[in-house]
């Protein structure tokens, strides 16, 4: 997996997380009412696995909310992350 891609997988895995605990969602809970695999959402949150626009879609509707909002907190956290990196080169 490439560095960009890497990222973005664990950036979009902290959102999803934050929003499953907001929802107050067990991992088992979310892959129940996404109907996926019930280790699947962890390897997400883990950033371990990229999902799909379908996945997302499930996802947000499982959470129910709106796949944009989702999508918007996985990109803050990219930007975050992407700017850390930015940081951490700068001071060595």
């Amino acid at each position: 997996m490439t560095l960009l891609r890497t990222d973005a997988a664990i950036a979009f895995g902290r959102a999803l997380r934050e929003a499953r605990r907001a929802a107050g969602l067990s991992q088992e809970n979310l892959a129940e009412r996404g109907d996926f695999d019930r280790t699947y959402p962890s390897l997400l949150e883990r950033g371990l696995r990229t999902p799909s626009f379908a996945v997302i879609i499930s996802l947000a509707e499982a959470l129910k909310l709106d796949p944009i909002q989702l999508f918007s907190d996985a990109l803050a956290n990219f930007r975050a992350r992407r700017a850390a990196r930015k940081d951490e080169k700068k001071v060595s």
